[in-house]
C-alpha cells in the first residue's frame, strides 16, 4: 500500500510546477466555475481582467478585487 502511494505522489507531481506570484504581481482570475447572469455558461467570460496580489495568506493569496465583486478577496491557486 505505501509502494503504491509513493508511486501516485511521483506521478503527480510530476507534472505540476511551483507557483510564481509574489506580492504586487497582476494575475487573471479563472470564474468558469462562478455562478453568472447569463442564461448558459457557455456564454460567460471565461477569464477578467488582471488583479493585483496584496499578500499571501497561508498557501493562498488576497487579490485587490472590485467593490462590485461577489466572490471572497482570498483565493487558492488553480491546481492545473
Amino acid at each position: 500500500m505505501g509502494r503504491a502511494q509513493e508511486h501516485m505522489v511521483r506521478s503527480i507531481n510530476a507534472h505540476r510546477r511551483p507557483v510564481d506570484c509574489s506580492v504586487g504581481d497582476f494575475v487573471m482570475l479563472k470564474v468558469t466555475n462562478r455562478k453568472s447572469l447569463r442564461p448558459s455558461r457557455k456564454l460567460s467570460k471565461q477569464d477578467t481582467s488582471s488583479f493585483e496580489v496584496l499578500e499571501e495568506v497561508g498557501y493562498s493569496w488576497r487579490l485587490k478585487l472590485s467593490e462590485k465583486s461577489r466572490i471572497h478577496d482570498v483565493l487558492a491557486p488553480d491546481p492545473e
